[in-house]
């Protein structure tokens, strides 16, 4: 596959690993720069997170310190926030397991600058009990970034990091964590406890599902965390995950009317075209998604969800949408030519669908087909674009 200019390992180059070096010697005059350099010259055939790597391991060669003076000048070194922070952070999680107070002290620093999640996880896995005691502190923090720290480094399935297998079995020691913080005023940090909520879910839904129902039941304004720590079990159409969030079933309503494409070229778009209609005697909320069987290389995939809207609509009222969904390759989907169904889910149920068939763009080959970067936290599907109109109302039996 062809090299992406724009891959986010780029921003490890030559000028950046020289401008990092210029950083710490500033600091820490004896720091050996040919032992640097000389760790780092097949830098260009890495890939991101091993470029990373390798930098962190450069830092080691090049301070040749014990590690707490080594932690003390990474903290010091004026280091710019962003990616360029992001090898002294893996410096901190690799380096630093026996040395448990003073490599937290530096966790809780960096993040500042990158995110210490990846990197705290070690010692989550090695000293769960003292690890859960700093991060209890951190919930008290004033800067928020060290506050969602607690909250993001200790996620069972954080994307990018390392799986916390205890977690997965039992989350219960976090718990604490996001109780503390459900109520941050930082939306970060709340972001953070809603995905955190959202991994949970994938394992023990009635953990989580009693959890929302409690954090409604006390305070309304909790509505956006239920909101992302749920929005698993929604897709999957979960009936208690539905009704937390204010929908029933999908008993008595319709879509009508459903059209798609029937045939589309890789890297365009398609409209998909439906109208929901509510059939029964009562007003009812319906949240509405679609999913998209996407064919792989070796047949079609389990079903991905998109989220669309919510709608209310009373008796025998119906509401026309249109969504625009681009067929293109995103940085975690290649897409390969054969017929992709689009199915319509309300309240968790397909009452409508078709298939597409997507061919292969003339000019395009899959060996040389560029992934996009993914940006941290973006969706990489487009954002759903409505033609909405008010729901119209129409005899129940017509």
């Amino acid at each position: 596959m062809s090299d992406n200019p724009n891959a986010f390992k780029h921003a490890f180059n030559a000028a950046s690993v020289q401008t990092l070096a210029d950083r710490v010697a500033a600091v820490h005059p004896a720091f050996d720069r040919a032992a640097f350099h000389g760790e780092l010259t097949n830098l260009e055939s890495l890939e991101l997170k091993d470029r990373v790597r390798a930098i962190a391991a450069a830092l080691h060669r090049g301070l040749a310190l014990p590690f707490p003076e080594a932690a003390r000048v990474l903290v010091a070194a004026r280091v710019d926030s962003g990616f360029s922070a992001w090898p002294l952070v893996t410096y901190i999680g690799r380096y630093g397991l026996e040395h448990f107070e003073e490599s937290m002290a530096a966790l809780q620093a960096l993040t500042e600058r990158f995110s210490g999640e990846f990197d705290v996880r070690p010692f989550l896995i090695r000293e769960p009990k003292r690890a859960f005691a700093v991060l209890q502190r951190w919930t008290q923090d004033p800067s928020e970034h060290v506050r969602r720290l607690a909250s993001e480094g200790s996620r069972p399935r954080l994307p990018w990091g390392d799986r916390l297998q205890a977690l997965i079995a039992d989350p219960r020691p976090t718990l604490p964590l996001l109780e503390a913080l459900k109520d941050d005023p930082s939306a970060y940090v709340r972001k953070s406890v809603g995905n955190h909520l959202n991994d949970i879910a994938k394992d023990h839904p009635d953990v989580v599902l009693s959890l929302a129902e409690r954090w409604l039941g006390e305070r309304e304004s909790r509505l956006g965390i239920v909101k992302l720590a749920l929005r698993s079990l929604v897709k999957a159409g979960d009936a208690r995950a539905l009704a937390v969030m204010g929908h029933g079933t999908a008993e008595g309503l319709r879509v009508e009317d459903f059209s798609v494409p029937e045939r589309v070229t890789i890297g365009e778009s398609v409209e998909i075209r439906f109208s929901v209609w509510n059939d029964g005697a009562l007003p009812v909320s319906a949240q509405v998604d679609y999913r998209v069987h996407y064919v792989g290389p070796k047949g079609v995939r389990a079903p991905k969800v998109f989220k669309l809207k919510a709608v209310q609509l009373a008796a025998g009222q119906g509401v026309p949408i249109c969504k625009r969904h681009a067929f293109k390759h995103v940085s975690i989907r290649r897409l390969f030519p054969g017929v992709h169904r689009i199915d319509v889910q309300v309240n968790g149920k397909v009452l409508a669908g078709g298939g597409v068939t997507l061919a292969q763009h003339p000019e395009e080959h899959v060996a040389d087909v560029i992934l996009p970067a993914k940006k941290d936290g973006e969706n990489t599907h487009d954002r759903p674009v409505f033609i909405d109109v008010e729901p119209v109302d129409r005899p129940i039996d017509g």
